[in-house]
């Protein structure tokens, strides 16, 4: 297991051309040996695992293209991206800064996320709601309509860790605790109050980071529509642009209120899901104004997106804490919200991009 490790980091390492010796190379096999080997790197894929791993793989080229896309690398110019689909069955994923003098990064996805997300977005259940709520995507296929679902899912994720990057925040923790990576999920008891803080405020941080690029990627899809023939007057692509962004809430909610299935409070390094839900309201609708949609609009479509991954949440029984919401709610905002307004301010200075 432990040769394996070494060798998907190595390679790892040479295609992003870095050298055996680097820093990269090593922090990558150190990550290899924590949580698993990277999939991309072996050529072999066992038959009971072959459509998740390729589904996975197919994920990945996707958010490298995201990644290498000419904008990203004009407005992050020194930042250098590996993208690995970790083989783990958890259902977490990471950022790590590699190298403490350069700015390369990497982004871990494990496979038990990816095969999690599969499951949920196939299930007759999940595709009957939102069929239900989201009548504008009628001419997509039930089989586009559950792929669509687990990119846009499964591109949050991939998003929010990015967001660690892009906004600082790996750079942040390096300098102030001198640790590299950062995983989702991680205890917050293990951590002392104020990295608990600091982690804290950076999840809420990198949650709206990943909206303002999901909604970005269900415009991507419409116009992709659109080129098919799906869509063929400006109404139609009007009404599948509103459709494709609610399904794009829903799946952002989706993810929250699966981190929620594990006990936790409004004080831990993750708000709860009913308060993340209502950050997200508001970061989407602002994101949707921003885009040109009319307030009252931006605020109705994102709601709508946000009931509808409750909807599927509570069809398919997942697990629910009983809280006192109104007690989290006032914890929460006493505690943290001042900081996470002045968020990018704090930021600002270790972001590793020019804007």
């Amino acid at each position: 297991m432990y040769i394996r490790a070494i060798l998907t980091a190595v390679r790892a390492s040479r295609k992003n051309k870095w050298g055996v010796f680097s820093s990269e190379c090593w922090t990558l096999i150190n990550l290899a040996f924590r949580y698993g080997a990277f999939t991309q790197h072996i050529g072999a894929i066992s038959s009971s695992n072959e459509g998740t791993t390729k589904t996975a793989l197919d994920f990945r080229k996707k958010i490298e293209c995201v990644l290498t896309s000419p904008l990203i690398v004009s407005r992050c110019p020194q930042v250098q991206f590996a993208i690995e689909v970790v083989e783990n069955d958890s259902f977490n994923a990471f950022a790590s800064k590699l190298s403490g003098e350069r700015e390369t990064y990497v982004i871990g996805l494990f496979t038990g996320t990816i095969q999690r997300l599969l499951e949920v977005t196939a299930e007759p259940t999940f595709i009957q709601i939102i069929r239900k709520h989201i009548p504008q995507l009628s001419a997509i296929s039930d089989a586009e309509l559950s792929l669509t679902s687990f990119y846009f899912c499964a591109s949050f994720v991939a998003y929010h860790e990015v967001g660690h990057v892009v906004r600082g925040h790996l750079n942040f923790r390096h300098r102030t605790t001198g640790q590299l990576g950062w995983i989702e999920n991680d205890n917050p008891v293990l951590l002392i109050n104020s990295q608990a803080r600091s982690s804290h405020i950076t999840e809420c941080d990198a949650d709206n980071f990943a909206g303002r690029l999901l909604l970005g990627t269900a415009v991507e899809c419409s116009k992709l529509s659109r080129d098919m023939g799906l869509c063929g007057t400006p109404q139609q692509y009007k009404s599948t642009t509103q459709g494709f962004r609610e399904l794009s809430c829903a799946c952002a909610g989706l993810i929250f209120l699966l981190f929620d299935t594990e006990p936790h409070c409004a004080g831990d390094h993750y708000p709860i899901a009913p308060i993340r839900l209502a950050i997200a309201l508001g970061m989407f609708a602002d994101q949707l104004v921003t885009e040109g949609e009319k307030e009252k609009l931006a605020l109705a479509t994102a709601l709508s997106g946000l009931v509808i991954s409750q909807s599927i949440a509570n069809q398919m029984g997942w697990p629910r804490q009983e809280i006192d919401l109104a007690s989290e709610f006032s914890d929460w905002q006493s505690r943290f919200l001042p900081e996470i307004r002045s968020a990018t301010k704090t930021f600002h200075k270790f972001a590793p991009c020019n804007q």
